[in-house]
């Protein structure tokens, strides 16, 4: 079994901290407009007080209260969080193919193959298959009654869908009997 080519990236998803840089991004866009806002009042071009300046003196004055010892627990615990979403790997969206190509596969794609081979067996009514990157689990609807060598028939089919994988899931068959109307 040969691995992916060498120096092609593996497909992933979002990393876990694009929300919080969303929301720093938008932050920031809101203490720009602030700014723009104070500078304008400063120049005289609009009439007001400037907040900036206010919130400046506001925390120039303050002294030692009881609720900053929790919000300064809550601050570190969130800068913990934030450090673990800066660092948690992203997660793995596709499942490689042994093509020397690097070819990738999406869990959508491999679902669609392995009902289709699933499909091709005789007797199988309709397939349907829900795949994650442990386990493919294969749900087929048949005729009643089933023949006894079904599942193997079945498996047999999907799993040579299966070979052209890397790591190749655990395969799980659910039969299903339709009642005849």
């Amino acid at each position: 079994m040969s691995s992916p080519r060498p120096g092609a990236p593996a497909p992933t998803g979002n990393p876990a901290a694009a929300p919080v840089a969303i929301l720093f991004g938008l932050g920031l866009l809101v203490l720009a407009a602030i700014c723009v806002r104070d500078l304008l009042i400063a120049t005289g071009a609009i009439g007001g007080s400037g907040w900036l300046a206010t919130a400046f003196r506001w925390v120039a004055r303050l002294r030692w209260h009881d609720w900053m010892l929790p919000a300064a627990i809550v601050a570190v615990l969130v800068g913990l969080a934030l450090l673990f979403a800066a660092v948690k790997p992203r997660p793995h969206t596709h499942l490689s193919l042994t093509s020397p190509a690097g070819v990738w596969l999406r869990p959508t794609d491999l679902a669609r193959l392995c009902s289709g081979r699933a499909r091709t067996v005789a007797g199988v009514l309709s397939a349907t298959t829900a795949v994650s990157r442990k386990r493919a689990v294969v749900s087929v609807t048949v005729g009643a009654p089933a023949a006894p060598d079904l599942e193997d028939q079945v498996r047999a089919a999907v799993s040579a869908g299966l070979t052209a994988l890397v790591h190749t899931p655990e395969l799980r068959i659910a039969i299903t009997e339709q009642e005849a109307s």
